[in-house]
């Protein structure tokens, strides 16, 4: 969406088209988190994380709206 924004303001012509149910998807529902794996404040804290308990995360509380392979 934010590409579409930057485009639209930019004077191009742009069409967005939505995969979901509702028009924003995902981010209908957001909030404004962003999840970040594996980062420095986890690591301080002695929290254990990876790229692949991430994707695994995403994928099982993403349901049928994830797609694993892009």
């Amino acid at each position: 969406m934010a590409c579409a924004y930057k485009a639209a303001k930019a004077g191009l012509s742009v069409l967005m088209i939505e995969k979901m149910g509702v028009f924003g998807g995902n981010s209908a529902i957001c909030g404004g988190n962003m999840a970040c794996p594996v980062n420095p404040v986890q690591k301080a804290q002695g929290i254990k994380d990876s790229r692949e308990l991430f994707i695994k995360d995403c994928l099982k509380d993403g349901s049928a709206s994830t797609t694993p392979n892009c």
